[in-house]
């Protein structure tokens, strides 16, 4: 099976490089390699995915990277985004796949 995704890899200021015209991005993939430090600058990210996470039909992921030392502040990121975060699946494959939540749900925190 051959997968066919957009990844959005990047830092902030970069991001804030990318012309409203060509916004939203289209990626299915939000990959942090560090943990956005507000709510707003979070929101920032995903909206660049061109996706509006309270939206029903909302699909993509988001991967956050965390260094062992630093799970107090992933708790904190994770209250401040009213959900908890769950761990990768093993198979990295499954989140990419084009399918809806289970529950009905648009983004699948994983």
């Amino acid at each position: 099976m051959r997968l066919k995704q957009r990844v959005l890899a990047t830092t902030d200021p970069p991001l804030r490089l990318v012309p409203g015209r060509i916004r939203p991005l289209g990626a299915r993939l939000l990959l942090n390699f560090d943990l956005p430090p507000t709510r707003a600058v979070a929101q920032a990210r995903v909206a660049a995915l061109g996706q509006d996470r309270s939206s029903s039909d909302a699909r993509g992921s988001v991967i956050s990277f965390v260094v062992a030392g630093a799970i107090a502040e992933f708790r904190a990121y994770e209250q401040s985004q009213g959900q908890t975060v769950e761990p990768v699946p093993i198979q990295v494959a499954e989140i990419l796949e084009d399918r809806p939540r289970d529950d009905g749900g648009g983004w699948r925190t994983r």
